[in-house]
């Protein structure tokens, strides 16, 4: 048990420090997007790599889906700067479906265990035996709500 807390820890720094470093390395690309001549280089130098920029745009939707706290929309309009609003929309959807099936066949695969990496037993118990997690109108409503927003 201990270990596991251990390894968690470790790997939340290591997290932290690798996206401290990204964004530091990424700050002249930020600013050169806020002017127009900064998102048409940007445009030309993803589209110009060819499948390798379709690749990395899937990477970003993987992490923005795996890592809930990431926002989509500059993913999605960087796709479709990139690759026009069909071409765009179909990189989004194909990551966006990948994505998905690796986190099911993940929880799928691992079952709980897999669940409880991220989130405490308890946590999970507390909501599974809530008067509200057993009424499924309450969830398909509560849920709607949540993907409209």
């Amino acid at each position: 048990m201990k270990k596991d807390k251990v390894f968690k820890i470790i790997i939340f720094i290591l997290t932290i420090i690798i996206l401290a470093y990204i964004t530091i390395e990424l700050l002249p690309l930020f600013k050169g997007i806020s002017t127009l001549e900064g998102r048409m280089q940007l445009k030309e130098e993803i589209s110009g790599l060819g499948i390798k920029g379709i690749f990395m745009i899937l990477g970003l939707i993987f992490a923005q889906i795996f890592l809930a706290f990431l926002p989509g929309e500059p993913v999605e309009l960087l796709a479709g700067m990139c690759y026009g609003p069909i071409g765009g929309l179909m990189v989004v959807f194909l990551g966006s479906f990948l994505s998905s099936l690796i986190i099911f066949f993940c929880v799928r695969k691992f079952g709980k265990k897999f669940i409880y990496s991220f989130v405490k037993k308890e946590q999970i118990d507390k909501i599974e035996n809530s008067k509200w997690f057993s009424d499924t109108k309450k969830i398909d409503i509560t849920l709607f709500i949540l993907f409209f927003v």
